[in-house]
């Protein structure tokens, strides 16, 4: 029931980021394609399914990871909880600065190494599920 719990709470802080996005000191009428999302924050859900038998290396490898991520300058949320209905199923909530600290994060070595321990551990065509905000900060 925790863990549910926390999992609703990701999605209202989701939402309610997305909500923020629109709360602006502009006017309505500003057009999407004239907002620099560069200088926005970035908050992320992607869902993984993975394979019964790799559920604790996932866990240990997603971890390992999170210790050294968490510590990068525009890491604001990095964040695993598992599915108290599904074991295997996982949501990972993220959220940055902006949209450059992102991409810094993904050239990190301990993301390459995080990348390569969980190749394989993925069950075939039930990922790939993910949601990208920019909201205002």
């Amino acid at each position: 029931m925790k863990q549910l719990t926390i999992i609703l709470a990701v999605f209202v802080v989701v939402a309610i980021a997305a909500v923020g996005a629109f709360i602006v000191d502009k006017p309505a009428t500003v057009s999407p394609d004239k907002v620099n999302k560069d200088s926005l924050a970035l908050a992320m859900h992607l869902t993984y399914h993975v394979k019964p038998e790799q559920v604790s290396d996932f866990k240990k490898a997603f971890n390992q990871c999170a210790v050294e991520t968490r510590k990068e300058s525009g890491c604001k949320a990095y964040d695993l909880y598992q599915s108290p209905q599904d074991s295997t199923e996982f949501f990972l909530f993220e959220s940055w600065t902006n949209k450059d600290a992102h991409r810094k994060h993904v050239e990190t070595s301990h993301l390459k190494e995080y990348s390569k321990k969980v190749t394989g551990m993925f069950q075939e065509g039930r990922n790939g599920k993910s949601e990208v905000v920019y909201v205002i900060p």
